[in-house]
């Protein structure tokens, strides 16, 4: 890939995983995420991955939407500074995914994860062109982070809304509840 480009899976799912990945960490689960299934296995994820629909090669433009932010400790104020540091503009969201990003399939990006992060997925489910999926990650010392992410993936177009709880984490975000609906369009051709 060029520039600012993410691996052909990272098209609807790598902001979500690496915000996450950025933001997980131990503690006790959400109550609305009691009785969460049994962790998948990478394979079950890799496998099930294989059913969403690859993009097609070319220039797409993504935004990131902060619907609603919750953080019982949060000062006043920062709710909205988080709000611009997550939206990105047209012109920064442009990503570049080549013939050869989209080649190299799902595999790579469900064998990373941050270092120290411990990240797993309690449903993957894939149907056409649906998505639903639930992670959970967790980082010593950093707490636990509860991801739900649903909508829909296509060849040229995704549009991704996850849900994220955030719990025994440093102050202030300890509690933090937040929203975010990522969209993704191929807008043509990658320059050169």
């Amino acid at each position: 890939m060029t520039g600012n480009s993410l691996r052909p899976v990272g098209w609807p799912l790598a902001l979500a995983i690496g915000f996450s990945l950025a933001s997980c960490g131990s503690g006790d689960a959400p109550e609305e995420e009691a009785g969460a299934g049994a962790p998948l296995s990478s394979a079950e994820v890799q496998s099930r991955a294989e059913g969403i629909e690859k993009p097609r090669p070319g220039l797409y433009r993504r935004s990131v939407e902060l619907l609603e932010i919750e953080a019982p400790g949060m000062p006043e104020g920062m709710a909205e500074q988080m709000r611009g540091h997550m939206s990105f503009g047209p012109r920064d969201g442009e990503v570049c995914i080549t013939e050869a990003d989209t080649e190299r399939g799902f595999h790579d990006m469900f064998d990373e994860s941050e270092e120290g992060a411990n990240c797993s997925y309690d449903r993957f489910e894939v149907k056409g062109g649906a998505l639903d999926a639930r992670m959970t990650c967790s980082t010593p010392g950093q707490g636990r982070a509860v991801m739900t992410m649903q909508g829909k993936v296509g060849s040229t177009s995704s549009e991704v809304t996850m849900t994220m709880r955030m719990d025994g984490t440093p102050a202030p975000v300890d509690g933090m509840r937040m929203k975010t609906k990522m969209r993704f369009e191929r807008i043509g051709d990658c320059g050169e």
